[in-house]
């Protein structure tokens, strides 16, 4: 992914918390010799490997495509298989080949150890603030996590911010949110962005920040320590064991159990969102969590939910390049060498469809506004693509390959796309989002 992409998503610079939770070091270590370690346990010579575009510079002859007359053809793997399947049992047993398929080629496989990891919460503060106008009250809570045999592993970072005064059981959304240094600021002439905070509140939901980069750090040095490192016992990975966006992931549903625990929860309505890299994360856990009742998945791009064949913005080769590599399975980093993506058994509408019949919105900016490398166009067509998931089970989802206006209201499906005239920030879909999930879910007017 282009350097510099995380800064400029706007909604993120007003999460970036009290500067009481403990930030990733900007400066990552080298990832090149666990890059190479795991490419040499594959048999894969790294002077095979295939580089990636571009997407800095458009003269360069590596140049990432921004042109969709420059598209070239391709055939996706089936969603359905050779036998489609006609009802829910159908569908679950090709779902099933789906996870196997995904996780093994892909997104990997949360190791069987995970599930011993003992989370014990800590609530460090609680404080009543105005948050936008609402009084509400935020508890700073952390989650040290351990094994059975008493290894100290990670702790996880969170912020609740809950109303004040509420009168039933409030809905609640885990927002990834990225850490900034102090000295960040937003570019000049900005305007400010919409505060998911009180978006959430004013409908009468908990907002949840949540702090992957405490859970595990977004290198491929770091994936010895960590959760991965803790539940792995600080080995290297097997071929098809879980990457870092499965281990954010991770995180975010330990603090679904902790909401679920909260009496002042509504744990049947809990909500995911996360922009670009966590964005990619937020629709992973999505998949693989079902206690997770709807999800914003923003500008996710290649990894998330933009198609992986089309040659548009970025492509394969950067994902499994030494910088990105590690948010993957080490599996995939065969389709950047021996093979191509035109041999992946998968791509993102398969992902995507994992989370068929729950509501899902997938939201990018345009190209304009810098928001072409995550390809707007390849997400909503893998949305296209995965509709016959949610068809299958009695809801819907997009199928006209035209793509709905930019800033039209997302269509009340449960499957849902929308485009807004911004860059890559998840700032003017959040009020779509929330407003769209009230009503999917039956509560409008929150």
């Amino acid at each position: 992914m282009r350097r510099g992409m995380l800064t400029i998503g706007l909604a993120a610079l007003m999460l970036a918390g009290s500067g009481s939770l403990s930030a990733q070091p900007p400066a990552p270590p080298n990832n090149e010799p666990v890059w190479r370690a795991e490419l040499a346990s594959l048999g894969i010579d790294p002077a095979t490997m295939r580089k990636g575009v571009d997407g800095n510079n458009p003269g360069a002859p590596n140049a990432a495509n921004s042109d969709e007359a420059k598209v070239r053809a391709y055939t996706l793997p089936s969603l359905l298989g050779s036998t489609p399947p006609r009802n829910a049992a159908g569908w679950a047993k090709r779902r099933a080949e789906l996870v196997r398929l995904v996780e093994d080629n892909f997104i990997g496989r949360m190791p069987g150890a995970a599930k011993s990891v003992k989370v014990e919460w800590t609530t460090l503060k609680t404080a009543k603030k105005d948050v936008g106008g609402i009084t509400a009250i935020v508890r700073t809570v952390r989650g040290a996590t351990s094994m059975p045999d008493g290894r100290k592993g990670p702790v996880i970072e969170a912020e609740i911010t809950t109303p004040a005064t509420q009168k039933a059981k409030m809905p609640a959304v885990i927002d990834y949110t990225f850490v900034f240094p102090a000295s960040f600021r937003p570019p000049a002439g900005s305007p400010p962005p919409v505060d998911p905070a009180v978006a959430a509140l004013k409908r009468g939901w908990a907002y949840v920040a949540y702090y992957p980069y405490s859970v595990q750090a977004d290198n491929g040095a770091g994936l010895t320590a960590g959760i991965i490192g803790l539940v792995n016992g600080g080995k290297t990975r097997m071929p098809t064991e879980w990457g870092v966006l499965r281990a954010w992931g991770w995180g975010a549903s330990r603090i679904a159990d902790l909401l679920q625990a909260d009496p002042n929860i509504d744990g049947g309505h809990l909500a995911v969102a996360g922009l670009s890299r966590f964005g990619k994360s937020t629709l992973v856990v999505t998949a693989f969590d079902d206690r997770f009742a709807a999800a914003l998945v923003g500008s996710s791009g290649a990894g998330g939910a933009k198609l992986l064949r089309r040659n548009y913005g970025e492509q394969v080769e950067n994902l499994e390049a030494s910088g990105e590599f590690h948010w993957f399975a080490p599996a995939f980093l065969r389709y950047a060498g021996p093979r191509t993506v035109d041999d992946l058994p998968v791509d993102a509408h398969m992902l995507i469809a994992l989370v068929a019949p729950r509501p899902l919105f997938i939201g990018t900016g345009v190209k304009e506004q810098g928001d072409g490398w995550v390809d707007p166009r390849g997400n909503y067509l893998a949305a296209v693509a995965a509709t016959p998931a949610w068809q299958i089970l009695g809801k819907s989802g997009p199928t006209d390959p035209a793509q709905p206006a930019v800033d039209a209201a997302p269509p009340l499906t449960a499957l849902t796309w929308r485009q807004h005239s911004g860059g890559h920030t998840n700032a003017p879909n959040w009020e779509n989002f929330l407003d769209w999930a009230d009503r999917i879910w039956g509560r409008a007017g929150g």
